[in-house]
């Protein structure tokens, strides 16, 4: 990324957020992450996540809130603001089959697979099935992962022909230093007194 002029942050919340941080503050900080992201990669298994309770999503989403989310996971709820909101936005996903389902209670394995359901409805061009017996399949690994990225910069920019290819060191920081400021003029919105 950082060649074609990009900064990647991940943001993996499998493991919950800091043990620092209030646990009702996990709803708003999982979805603020999905709304300023620029691009947003979902690795689905079997597990359907944690679903808050109406009262907290109403505090913690404020203006965000609406009915249809109560009963919606967090996971859900990150790639529902994450992706499925702004069609636009590139994304992949990447969902584990077969399923091992043998472990996960049947209403949220229900719930699970209607959400993959959704997401391919809506996103199918950018969703890919992958399986995982035990480390031995092959079919699926990170260089899959990384040639997707790739593609994902790619294809997401109007780079031009010189652009699609990695520069050097000192072009790739000229690239970054281009792209920061362009991310941040955007939301720029300067008083007349300071600029004259």
């Amino acid at each position: 990324a950082r060649q074609y002029g990009e900064r990647i942050e991940f943001y993996d919340f499998r493991w919950g957020i800091d043990s620092r941080i209030d646990r009702n503050k996990s709803i708003s900080i999982c979805i603020e992450a999905a709304l300023s992201s620029n691009y947003f990669i979902g690795l689905l298994g079997d597990r359907y996540g944690w679903i808050p309770d109406e009262d907290l999503l109403k505090k913690e989403l404020g203006v965000h809130f609406t009915k249809g989310l109560t009963g919606k996971s967090i996971t859900a709820l990150e790639i529902e603001f994450g992706s499925l909101r702004d069609l636009s936005k590139p994304c992949l996903f990447y969902f584990r089959y077969p399923s091992q389902t043998n472990f996960v209670e049947k209403d949220k394995q229900l719930k699970n697979e209607e959400l993959k359901k959704n997401i391919h409805a809506k996103r199918g061009k950018d969703c890919k099935s992958y399986s995982f017996l035990g480390g031995a399949n092959k079919k699926f690994d990170d260089e899959t992962i990384i040639s997707d990225i790739k593609k994902l910069l790619l294809d997401s920019h109007d780079w031009g022909q010189q652009q699609s290819e990695p520069v050097d060191d000192y072009q790739a920081e000229l690239n970054i230093l281009d792209a920061f400021c362009n991310r941040c003029s955007e939301d720029f919105c300067g008083r007349e007194k300071i600029l004259d």
